[in-house]
């Protein structure tokens, strides 16, 4: 099941601000380097609501917009 923006409703500014304490900056400014969990596959890996999401999904979802199956 795919989470949504509405349904995170009012905990989405808790949800930016832990997913925020998971990366830093580069030096050059250019990339956010993942500090946290990582999958076999060497991507970042990120939890909302104990639902396992790659962190650039989860940043997508905190920041843009909802999500779907082909992102």
């Amino acid at each position: 099941m795919i989470l949504t923006r509405i349904e995170l409703g009012e905990e989405l500014p808790y949800w930016r601000e832990l997913f925020d304490s998971k990366w830093k900056l580069s030096q050059n400014g250019n990339c956010w380097i993942w500090q946290a969990a990582v999958r076999s596959d060497h991507y970042g890996q990120f939890h909302i609501r104990r639902r396992p999401l790659a962190a650039h999904r989860a940043a997508y979802l905190l920041y843009k917009g909802d999500l779907t199956k082909q992102q």
